[in-house]
């Protein structure tokens, strides 16, 4: 019997930073920790859904959802219109068919469906006997284990090295524009480059589409100490923590006194 087509994630990101991210900001600001737990429960959903889009057109799923939310039907509409304001949910396509998704979402789960499609079509030509079955990699036993010495430690480190070496002269393009992009030298850039290696196509567009705007609301170590913006990560820290899945904040506008910068954006009101 084959195996039915897995549906949904198991689990999504969930970064232990997320409290700082503005919109999140600006929704408890607004609703309090309601919107918090509202925002993510309704994650939580969307996930489990086939394509990442949580359809509350009919009346008998949005009251499945708000009873999931503990809220009262009113409290749960302020919340929503909220967060679609703020751009945690895409606002155009909840208007034409009240689908709850966010570009963020989609880009997720477009890589793991492709994923998914490659590994059962490697495993139907497996199982139809087009193809050799996946060797598991061969294991040295202890025996079979040369013995450590002070000439092989010395060895090992300079074949590191030479391999390093050779990577560094192999840095690819679009990593190369990234690194430009960022406009932040300091960090190990070699280490940036191993991490970028780890990253699949679609969160490298991610991240080339998220560097001017990240750069644009950060400041680097060098600029003016006056500038109240926020410091910018060393770049391997920055694709280590995937800040790219984070929008960027909005530019600060710069007012004299003892008030604090505020966003240029002022559609919302933050609680001090």
């Amino acid at each position: 019997m084959a195996r039915p087509i897995k549906n949904g994630l198991d689990y999504f990101p969930h970064d232990t930073d997320a409290f700082n991210d503005w919109k999140i900001q600006a929704l408890r600001a607004t609703h309090g920790n309601n919107g918090y737990a509202f925002y993510f429960i309704t994650l939580e959903h969307i996930y489990k859904t086939a394509n990442g889009e949580l359809d509350i057109s009919d009346q008998v799923m949005e009251n499945l959802l708000i009873k999931a939310t503990g809220l009262k039907p009113f409290k749960f509409k302020a919340i929503l219109e909220t967060a679609l304001k703020l751009s945690l949910f895409n606002e155009n396509r909840f208007k034409s068919g009240k689908i709850l998704t966010s570009d963020v979402i989609k880009l997720r789960f477009d890589a793991i469906n492709e994923k998914r499609a490659k590994y059962r079509e490697i495993k139907e030509k497996r199982d139809l006997g087009n193809s050799f079955p996946l060797r598991k990699p061969h294991k040295k036993t202890p025996q079979e284990t040369p013995p450590e010495t002070p000439q092989s430690k010395v060895k090992e480190r300079k074949a590191n090295t030479k391999q390093k070496k050779k990577l560094k002269n192999e840095y690819s393009k679009d990593f190369l524009q990234a690194y430009k992009d960022y406009n932040f030298k300091a960090g190990n850039k070699f280490e940036a480059f191993q991490i970028w290696q780890e990253c699949n196509d679609t969160e490298r567009i991610m991240i080339l589409e998220n560097i001017p705007d990240y750069v644009k609301a950060t400041k680097t170590d060098y600029e003016d100490t006056s500038d109240s913006r926020p410091g910018r990560k060393h770049f391997s820290n920055y694709l280590k923590m995937r800040q790219y899945e984070n929008p960027a904040p909005p530019p600060l506008k710069i007012t004299h006194g003892t008030q604090s910068p505020s966003p240029v954006n002022e559609d919302f009101n933050f609680v001090n």
